[in-house]
C-alpha cells in the first residue's frame, strides 16, 4: 500500500450528524483560541488564504530580496496525539459536557480496510 494512502471513511448518518454537532459546537471555542497566522483547518483561513498573505507580505516588503521557506506535513491528521487535542480542549474551558462528548468521540478510535 502506498504511504499516502487514505481510506474512505463510510460512517453511519448518525456518527456524520454526532461529528458535525461536535465540529460546530467547537468551532467558537477554537477560533478564539487560534493564532493571528495560523492556516488551514481554521475557517476562512485556508491555503489560498495563506498564498495571498504571502503574496501581500512580499509585495509590501520594502527589502530587494525576500526567502520564503514551506513545508507541507504529510498524513498530518494520522498521527494527531488525541490525548494532547482533549487536554488543550480542557485547558480552553470547554464545558464538560461538550468534552465528554468530544472524549468519547475520540476514544479508541480505528480504521478498518476491506479489500
Amino acid at each position: 500500500m502506498p504511504k499516502s494512502y487514505r481510506p474512505i471513511y463510510l460512517l453511519p448518518v448518525a456518527s456524520t450528524v454526532q461529528e458535525h454537532m461536535i465540529v460546530y459546537s467547537l468551532r467558537p471555542i477554537l477560533s478564539a483560541a487560534s493564532r493571528p497566522r495560523q492556516f488551514g483547518s481554521t475557517r476562512d483561513r485556508g491555503t489560498t488564504f495563506a498564498l495571498l498573505r504571502v503574496r501581500r507580505d512580499v509585495e509590501e516588503s520594502a527589502e530587494k530580496y525576500v526567502l520564503l521557506i514551506m513545508f507541507y506535513t504529510s498524513s498530518a491528521l494520522d498521527s494527531v496525539w488525541w490525548f494532547c487535542v482533549l487536554q488543550r480542549l480542557q485547558e480552553l474551558g470547554t464545558p464538560n459536557n461538550l468534552y465528554s462528548l468530544a472524549g468519547s468521540y475520540l476514544n479508541n478510535k480505528s480504521v478498518r480496510i476491506r479489500g
